[in-house]
């Protein structure tokens, strides 16, 4: 079992002791252009690409130490997160990318500029 399977829901015993999970989880590590974790911002997910243009996002979460946020209890599907951030120089900046959520798994992306 995952670190993060207390986080999914309906949760579900197989005979053999493995669980199985209906939901699933995105992982989205935000780098700057060098692969610098970006910290102290907020990764947005979206989950449709109207809902990206639109800037509607379905969840937001702040990212750790790392640059990493774990969005839990996710469809299975495809979603696209983004980061704004704040360069060195003064630059407003996007960390952008997208990914498949699968049923009862983990998928990590890292959105770059």
């Amino acid at each position: 079992m995952d670190k993060y399977a207390d986080n999914y829901s309906s949760k579900a015993e197989k005979d053999d002791g493995s669980c199985s999970y209906s939901k699933g989880a995105l992982e989205v590590k935000a780098v700057d252009g060098t692969g610098n974790p970006i910290t102290g911002e907020e990764i947005w997910i979206y989950n449709s690409q109207a809902n990206y243009d639109n800037v509607n996002p379905m969840a937001k979460k702040m990212v750790d130490n790392s640059g990493t946020a774990v969005f839990t209890d996710l469809a299975p599907g495809h979603y696209w997160a983004d980061c704004a951030w704040t360069a060195t120089d003064g630059t407003a900046m996007v960390s952008e990318g997208q990914g498949d959520v699968e049923l009862g798994k983990q998928t990590t992306i890292t959105i770059k500029p």
